[in-house]
């Protein structure tokens, strides 16, 4: 049948253009069945496949929900055009996002990403570009919330069984991905209640007191975000935003995207709940829940990421 694309809903788009934030749990692509996925020169399924061995860069790190440096995938040698292609047509997805997270796309100014969908295998049937990315200096990862390919808005795709990533440079590389998700968007109609801790961050510095009186403090990780959220469910809406926040995450079991300010500057920190997970939304008055829960962030933290 192919994929087809509707354009996502004006309040939505609003509550996101007022700042409002949101939360990118779905993950299609790890919960996808995956019949092929590679490195490619050829941009097709029936490529070779030339993604660095098992031990050193396997396809299955881009989505599996850790972003850390030394967890990337990538092709085994330097080219100008790359393709990271995966055939979920056994289990065809749906999203309306993009975050994708790497390790060296800044190194070249030079290069273009495109993200492609098609309805066969080889790509030739409708093949679509839906998002196209030009990395500027120091830039780690890259959020696109409007995925679109006529120019008509924001879209969410649905039925798409083939997917690819990709890579023109303009001078010979590797592209090293930490982490491409494809996700869906929970979008907060309210700011998380007040007190509303946005500027939260913590370090690890265990001290040592010697019995001189010297205190040693070796420093551990740096500037992790955390964040203590409280939302208050006063619609039917929100309150089934908060089922499929829970749903999207596997029950508080996976990592997700906390995208803090969505319309003027949408960074995406990678997120976990924080302890045992719940999802216990109280009832605060007669018609109101409450949903809070703790989150911290994953390394690599987004205050470190180059200026």
């Amino acid at each position: 049948m192919g994929f087809s694309s509707a354009v996502l809903g004006a309040s939505q788009l609003a509550f996101r253009t007022a700042d409002k934030p949101i939360i990118v749990a779905a993950h299609a692509l790890r919960d996808a069945t995956k019949t092929a996925e590679k490195w490619t020169l050829t941009g097709t399924i029936a490529g070779a496949d030339n993604t660095v061995g098992a031990a050193r860069g396997p396809i299955s790190r881009v989505y599996d929900g850790y972003a850390h440096q030394g967890l990337h995938s990538r092709p085994s040698t330097n080219q100008l055009t790359w393709y990271l292609v995966l055939d979920v047509n056994t289990t065809p997805i749906s999203f309306d996002s993009m975050i994708l997270h790497g390790s060296n796309l800044y190194l070249d100014t030079g290069l273009t990403i495109k993200l492609q969908i098609a309805n066969s295998a080889d790509f030739a049937t409708d093949l679509t570009t839906i998002s196209t990315i030009t990395p500027g200096a120091n830039q780690f990862r890259f959020v696109d919330l409007d995925l679109d390919h006529v120019a008509s808005g924001s879209r969410l795709y649905s039925a798409v069984e083939y997917v690819r990533l990709e890579f023109v440079s303009s001078a010979t590389r590797a592209p090293r991905v930490r982490e491409f998700w494809l996700g869906t968007q929970r979008q907060f109609e309210y700011l998380p209640n007040t007190p509303w801790d946005a500027e939260r961050e913590s370090s690890s510095a265990p001290q040592t007191i010697s019995k001189s009186g010297v205190i040693t403090a070796p420093r551990g990780m740096r500037a992790r975000a955390e964040r203590s959220i409280v939302l208050l469910l006063s619609t039917p809406s929100q309150i089934a935003m908060a089922d499929s926040i829970w749903a999207d995450s596997l029950e508080g079991t996976e990592s997700f995207y906390w995208i803090e300010t969505p319309g003027s500057d949408p960074k995406a920190y990678l997120m976990r709940m924080r302890g045992r997970p719940e999802y216990n939304p109280q009832l605060v008055d007669g018609m109101n829940r409450s949903w809070a829960f703790d989150v911290q962030e994953q390394n690599p933290f987004l205050a470190l990421d180059p200026a």
